[in-house]
């Protein structure tokens, strides 16, 4: 046993020492020959089983595609099938209410939300808001976090009464805690919901204070302060204040710039949304130069991208280039047609995008089809009937807005899960 007991022992540094060069495919099959040796030497229900499954669902969770399985006739994710596992077998050894129960509960229900699959991420963050409640009480922190990370749930679900009630609890408690930085997801998480529903004031408040919040605790580095103001920014374009939505997009851009370098499709959409504001705000010259950088930006993104890289990515950055040389061949037809440098620049754009279109094989538009065409589709002009598409600077044009960290709606408390799981 001594032996066998060494061999587990091997297993679990093996997948650690995997898991902490991410290399998750070695973490995962080294986690799951752990979870079978567990299964094979000690009991159905002891403790040292759950910490093993906990292990493995971090690593599956980790991987590109995680393998799925069928339980009661429903496929589910793997990773959820061993955490809920995990979390009964510590119920029945340590307890309802242990610590060890609420953090596999919080891993589920924080891999779910991450996976998108926000209506079973709902259950396991309740079980664990009773849990905090219980051991922490009511204002705790953990309570706002986990409130939050329910409304957002709620409103991926289309159920934006429910989210609010919960956003209104949440900020109620973080009222408590003014500095806390995860007081800004929150504040981050409710401007959209009120940017969804058309609230742009309560919105761009919200955005503001998840701003101040974070740049106090994290200074201007970190990312989610870019995501806050290019989120601020679009808030002020829709309320038609586009000198400060300009300025914001500026801010964003020149931290967005320190990070990523020029040639980044963020850094070309910025520059889009900078051009939009300035034309609505009557300096159609500036405009134009940050349509043509954003143009520019675009070319040298789509020269070095790889055939082979992910496909998902690719056609994302190919409608993104669409959009963005759509707009400055429309600002060029509606402020420039006197000026042939403008124009040439228009032309230009026209030629990429007609080449990033065929790129994609897309049905609407053939390579058979006359360049007058294509230039009246762009100009957003049909023959004899004049211009049909909207102006540039229609209000209806509305900004996209930017998730804190890159993945949206994040609960705060998965970095630290995350942690605690792989050691």
């Amino acid at each position: 046993m001594t032996l066998s007991r060494d061999l587990y022992s091997q297993l679990i540094a093996l997948a650690n020492e995997a898991a902490n060069r991410s290399d998750w495919a070695t973490a995962h099959r080294y986690a799951a020959d752990a979870v079978r040796w567990c299964r094979e030497h000690l009991e159905r229900r002891h403790p040292e089983l759950a910490n093993a499954l906990v292990r493995l669902a971090y690593a599956e969770s980790a991987l590109e595609n995680p393998p799925v399985m069928e339980v009661r006739r429903r496929v589910q994710w793997g990773f959820a099938v061993h955490l809920r596992e995990a979390v009964s077998i510590r119920r029945k050894t340590l307890g309802k209410h242990h610590p060890a129960v609420a953090e596999a509960l919080l891993q589920l229900a924080t891999t779910l939300y991450q996976r998108r699959s926000f209506a079973e991420s709902v259950q396991p963050y309740r079980e664990y808001l009773t849990i905090v409640r219980a051991t922490a009480g009511k204002k705790h922190p953990a309570v706002a976090a986990t409130l939050g990370a329910l409304a957002v749930a709620h409103h991926s679900q289309s159920e934006p009464e429910k989210a609010e009630r919960l956003y209104r609890r949440a900020l109620g408690i973080w009222a408590a805690y003014p500095d806390h930085p995860e007081a800004a997801t929150t504040f981050s998480n409710y401007g959209q919901l009120r940017f969804a529903r058309g609230d742009f004031a309560a919105a761009r408040e919200a955005f503001g204070q998840a701003l101040s919040i974070r740049r106090a605790a994290l200074g201007e580095a970190p990312p989610a302060v870019v995501s806050d103001l290019l989120n601020l920014a679009a808030a002020a374009r829709m309320m038609r204040a586009f000198r400060d939505s300009a300025r914001l997009y500026r801010e964003a851009l020149a931290l967005q710039q320190s990070m990523v370098g020029v040639a980044h499709p963020a850094i070309a959409d910025t520059l889009h949304w900078l051009g939009l504001s300035l034309v609505a705000d009557g300096c159609a010259e500036e405009a134009m130069e940050a349509m043509c950088a954003a143009v520019a930006v675009d070319r040298q993104c789509w020269n070095v991208v790889d055939t082979g890289s992910n496909p998902t990515e690719r056609r994302q950055l190919a409608y993104g280039m669409i959009r963005r040389s759509q707009a400055l061949v429309m600002l060029v037809f509606e402020n420039f047609q006197g000026r042939p440098e403008r124009v040439a620049e228009a032309f230009e754009a026209l030629v990429m995008r007609k080449e990033i279109t065929l790129t994609l094989a897309r049905p609407t538009l053939r390579s058979a089809e006359p360049e007058s065409a294509l230039a009246a589709q762009a100009f957003g002009v049909t023959a004899g009937k004049g211009r049909t598409r909207p102006s540039l600077c229609r209000r209806s044009s509305r900004p996209r807005l930017r998730s804190v960290g890159g993945s949206r709606r994040a609960h705060p408390a998965v970095a630290g899960t995350r942690g605690s799981a792989g050691a």
